[in-house]
């Protein structure tokens, strides 16, 4: 080889864009151009020299592979490897390599010639995945799409033209043939029209009626040149299918039609207006006898007085402004005649959003105002009437309360004889004893020491006594038969316990009732009305009475077995947490599960009949609840029975009532 020769070489070598690597059998870097330097990351060719080929391959497996094929081939064209530079960044490389063998002059070696090809390869992938996406595009589309050469050859189509190719049963593989080939029932206006944009280099858009099938149908053909270097070289045909379109826009005509009948045959005035009120629209409604002419182009202030009008204008200036509809209700007088109507006021806006004008639709609600002033005049009179009814409900409740109380007080008569008997029968034997020493004074002769003046004193005294007791009773009866008010005053709880045992203590005692009363001394007063108090405490004392009777009844039996009861009655007060609280507690008979959800009710009772009313424990809820009062209640079978009452302490913050309403 000449001096010249090795000089060019050399030249090409230093000079070469690609990158020229020599490495010796084993991989180590013998010489290299300053590209190959450069591609790997290197300052020159001197500071590569000698590096290992293998630390930068990004994968052993991809060396190991090029290493065994050229000992096999002896020399690789345009091997695509992953390889890295210096700082660990990677790139994708095209590699020509050769075996060189050895000479005189020099050992074996590998001459590497490398390009990076990974901005290349990039384009190419991005060119791939474009046409791909293009090519689903076209696909995914429902218009008929197909590409023609000017010689008419297909050359590109998409899925929904292949699908009307197979429904007409034509050959599904027409790329590169002739389309009036393929579709040879095409008429000459057709080839016409291709002809013309060649021709004309413009775009052709026609509509057809066509039959396929048996159906028929309206397409939209575009036939769009394609245009390189002043000359078209393909035409791209879309066929659209536009009879829903075309089906739609007739059946809008129609509606449109139908609307327009509708608006003009409305009974409402539907009226457009501008911002200053004049009118644009008037569908002309046939009952104001007022035709269109009348007033199209006028202003309400036409029609109305000043007032009015400008109340008008003023509504549709505030919807320009506000550009939110209004609804109101308005009254005119329309020749002589007064009415009423409910607007409809919504802004009309163009296509680009702006308000243009409003829309009104007066819907006359005339007749709709009589019927509610009458209706208005209907419910005042049902209201007084309901009022009405209310107070004798009232009065009703008032007498339901007394009767229960005279019920209560019938069912203590055989107690209260019995507590009156006997200070009248210590009267009738004081008045037997005077008797008799009247009769003896009459006897006896008139001496100072005929009698002994201290038995009258005793006898005298016996008589006060016991016919004040007589009083007591009698007065106290009297007033617990009162028709009661109910109005609420300042009471002592244990006072009312009290009062209650002077008419009941009798009874207890002929049943051998053992009483506790564990009465709370300075307990805080409640509001309330002693006399509708006393007749609870007295309808709770009389149904535990009745209930231990039950209980001493199955004992006798045997249904229970109790050898040793005793019947008992508890009554404890006392003040907890701004309330005064009451227990009244037996030993009774209880009572049953399935009844005690209905005890607070109006007439029931688990009694035989004519042994209760039934309203005894109803009256004595609506009691304690008028005064913002609780009564609930805890009962066991053959255990007995524990009411609490509950009241607000009368300077106390009254809870909500709980008081059932009347019905």
């Amino acid at each position: 080889m000449t001096t010249d020769n090795i000089q060019l070489y050399r030249s090409i070598f230093e000079h070469s864009r690609d990158a020229i690597i020599i490495t010796s059998p084993t991989g180590e870097v013998i010489a290299c151009n300053r590209a190959a330097a450069a591609m790997f990351g290197y300052n020159n060719a001197e500071e590569m020299r000698g590096v290992k080929a293998l630390q930068h391959y990004v994968s052993l497996k991809d060396r190991e592979t090029f290493l065994a094929q050229l000992e096999e081939r002896g020399s690789i064209d345009l091997d695509l490897t992953w390889l890295k530079r210096k700082d660990g960044t990677q790139f994708l490389s095209a590699s020509s390599s050769v075996m060189m063998a050895p000479t005189e002059d020099s050992p074996a070696c590998i001459l590497n010639i490398l390009r990076n090809v990974t901005e290349f390869v990039r384009i190419q992938e991005a060119l791939q995945e474009s046409e791909r996406k293009y090519r689903a595009t076209l696909d995914a589309m429902g218009d008929m799409i197909h590409v023609v050469d000017r010689d008419f050859r297909i050359t590109l189509s998409n899925t929904a033209w292949k699908d009307l190719e197979q429904r007409l049963g034509m050959e599904r593989h027409t790329t590169g043939r002739s389309l009036f080939e393929i579709q040879s029932f095409l008429p000459d206006t057709v080839r016409q029209e291709y002809e013309r944009v060649l021709e004309t280099r413009k775009t052709l858009i026609t509509e057809e009626c066509v039959n396929i099938l048996g159906e028929e149908y309206t397409t939209e053909t575009r036939k769009i040149p394609i245009v390189e270097n002043g000359d078209v070289t393909e035409i791209v045909t879309v066929i659209r299918d536009i009879t829903a379109q075309k089906q739609v826009e007739e059946a809008l005509r129609e509606s449109e039609e139908y609307l327009r009948l509708l608006l003009e045959n409305s009974e409402d005035i539907i009226v457009i207006q501008d911002e200053t009120g004049k009118y644009l629209y008037y569908n002309g409604p046939q009952k104001y006898r007022l035709a269109k002419d009348d007033v199209i182009g006028k202003t309400p202030f036409d029609f109305w007085e000043p007032a009015k009008a400008a109340d008008m204008v003023a509504t549709i200036k505030k919807v320009f402004k506000s550009g939110r509809g209004i609804t109101k209700e308005v009254s005119v007088v329309w020749r002589g005649q007064p009415l009423w109507f409910h607007d409809s006021i919504q802004p009309v806006r163009d296509a680009d959003g702006t308000i243009v004008a409003v829309g009104i639709i007066s819907h006359n609600i005339t007749e709709r105002r009589q019927m509610e002033a009458q209706l208005q005049k209907y419910i005042q009179h049902l209201e007084q009437m309901v009022e009405d009814k209310l107070r004798q409900l009232e009065l009703e409740h008032v007498k339901a309360i007394h009767a229960s109380r005279l019920a209560a007080l019938g069912a203590l008569t055989s107690s209260v004889a019995h507590e009156l008997k006997q200070p009248l029968s210590t009267i009738l034997l004081d008045v037997e004893n005077l008797n008799r020493v009247i009769d003896a004074a009459d006897i006896v002769p008139k001496t100072p020491h005929a009698f002994d003046p201290s038995v009258l004193a005793k006898a005298g005294a016996n008589l006060m006594q016991e016919t004040e007791r007589c009083l007591a009773i009698i007065n106290h009866m009297r007033s617990f038969s009162r028709v009661s008010q109910g109005k609420a005053i300042s009471v002592d709880l244990n006072q009312v316990v009290k009062d209650s045992f002077f008419l009941t203590q009798e009874r207890l005692k002929q049943q051998n009732v053992v009483v506790d009363l564990d009465l709370a001394p300075d307990l805080p007063r409640i509001a309330a009305d002693p006399l509708r108090l006393e007749q609870v405490i007295l309808n709770l004392v009389s149904n535990a009475a009745f209930a231990m009777a039950e209980m001493e009844r199955r004992v006798k039996t045997g249904e229970v077995d109790h050898p040793h009861y005793v019947p008992r009655l508890s009554i404890a007060t006392f003040a907890r947490s701004r309330t005064v609280v009451a227990h009244v507690k037996d030993n009774g008979c209880g009572i049953e599960e399935t009844d005690q959800e209905h005890i607070f009710e109006p007439f029931f009772t688990t009694r035989e009949a004519g042994l209760g009313t039934g309203l005894g424990l109803s009256t004595s809820f609506d009691i304690v609840t008028s005064y913002d009062g609780e009564i609930t209640f805890e009962s066991t079978r053959n255990q007995g029975t524990k009411f609490t009452l509950r009241f607000p302490i009368l300077d106390a913050q009254p809870r909500q009532s709980t008081r059932r309403k009347l019905k």
